[in-house]
């Protein structure tokens, strides 16, 4: 079971200028140790999947492949205490090399994801609203109307 991340920042494209870019990740997601994560980002340039690893507390490495082009790029991060805020490089074949900052932070706190089963888009909303009940992120409460309990 793993926990959601949000992932939003910039990174330096020479000649381009600043380019920023967002998404999620997710660790622990197949079964594998806390450290390792996968997810997705999007940018000027498109979606990109993303799987990487976190080395410590304050560094992680990740690989971004983006859905419509064949280069994949590498980042490493690390985190500044100072200024609150992860600064890092990055470097494809095709791409090239640069400067890069992002913000992580802890999406949905305590709410932990599973392994994938197949199911409907009601059996999922209901699985996650449930799940929040559980975890005291939501309450039920009595729908006098209609007579059921609704969270």
């Amino acid at each position: 079971m793993g926990n959601l991340f949000s992932i939003c920042g910039c990174m330096n494209i020479p000649i381009e200028g600043i380019t920023p870019f967002g998404g999620f990740f997710v660790n622990n997601f197949y079964g594998t140790d806390d450290n390792f994560f996968v997810g997705l980002l999007a940018d000027d340039y498109g979606l990109s999947k993303i799987k990487g690893i976190y080395f410590e507390k304050d560094k992680i490495r990740f690989e971004k492949d983006y859905q419509n082009r064949e280069d994949i790029i590498n980042y490493d991060f690390e985190f500044n205490k100072k200024k609150n805020i992860w600064l890092g490089n990055y470097n494809g074949e095709k791409s090239g090399k640069g400067k890069a900052i992002c913000e992580i932070n802890s999406a949905l706190k305590g709410l932990l994801f599973g392994e994938r089963v197949p199911m409907t888009d009601e059996e999922f909303a209901r699985r996650l609203i449930n799940n929040m009940i559980d975890r005291g992120m939501l309450i039920k409460v009595e729908d006098n109307e209609i007579g059921n309990n609704k969270p």
